[in-house]
């Protein structure tokens, strides 16, 4: 295993956050008017708001579980 510093770090975590960051802002921007932004489902018959705090919840999840290894 290599030993990372602290510099080494915080230059993956900055790409890392700038990357999600970038898809994020894609995602917003490619989003009908009423549909969910990070989350999927219809938006005929599914809360936007739900759809999106569900897939932000797991994706939250994701990435603690990454993290802890």
């Amino acid at each position: 295993m290599t030993d990372l510093t602290n510099a080494d770090l915080n230059a993956i975590l900055r790409g890392y956050l700038r990357e999600a960051l970038d898809e994020d802002r894609a995602a917003r921007l490619a989003a009908p008017a009423g549909a969910p932004v990070v989350g999927w489902g219809d938006p005929e018959t599914e809360d936007e708001v739900e759809a999106d705090l569900e897939m932000v919840d797991g994706l939250l999840a994701d990435a603690r579980e990454a993290l802890a290894r």
